[in-house]
């Protein structure tokens, strides 16, 4: 019998996991004390069998997602509502309280994000994360500020064509300072004094 812990727990398919003819062993599925995390375990399937990424990598990016979904019900905040503030706000949470490095801040909302782009390119979201080009929004969403706001990346590739991609906007800049407003010991006090 697993216990289910209120942190959550990463489970892995075997070989038994059969899709489309194809077994799929060690894709990840976060689970909850209340159940499967569909959104997330649907993500990390579509990483592994859409975006042929490997096992290894899709757990770790299992566990970053585990931690901050676990972050947002202990702040009460259900997933598909978190906007750039939330995110902030673990940016914060992550530098100033567990002390992590800026590097590792990155990542883990860089996977972060690449969530949320995922959900809103699956319709699990809708008009949530700004990945729209103006000229693609219905008339009356043009002028509306997306909860999660993003950057268009363009690169060019060797082929000569350009790879056109999106960019999180909360990202800690490379260096000591971060790109956005960083809580003061005042709010990280309260946030702190809040967890309690």
């Amino acid at each position: 019998m697993i216990r289910l812990l209120p942190t959550g727990i990463i489970v892995h398919t075997t070989s038994e996991c059969v899709i489309g003819g194809v077994p799929y062993p060690e894709i990840p599925t976060l689970i909850w004390p209340e159940g499967v995390d569909e959104a997330a375990s649907d993500w990390f399937r579509y990483l592994i069998k859409t975006k042929a990424l490997s096992a290894t990598t899709v757990h770790q990016y299992a566990k970053n997602i585990r931690h901050f979904l676990f972050y947002c019900r202990r702040f009460k905040r259900k997933w598909d509502t978190v906007d750039d503030q939330f995110l902030i706000q673990w940016r914060t949470y992550l530098i100033r309280v567990r002390e992590i490095d800026l590097n590792s801040v990155r990542y883990s909302l860089e996977r972060i994000f690449e969530f949320y782009v995922w959900a809103e390119q699956s319709k699990r979201l809708r008009y949530h994360v700004g990945i729209y080009p103006q000229r693609e929004l219905p008339a009356k969403r043009r002028f509306v500020t997306f909860p999660i706001d993003a950057h268009i990346t363009r690169r060019s590739r060797k082929s000569g064509d350009v790879a056109t991609g999106w960019r999180c906007t909360v990202l800690p800049k490379r260096g000591s300072r971060p790109a956005r407003h960083t809580m003061t010991d005042e709010e990280m006090d309260l946030l702190i004094s809040t967890e309690k």
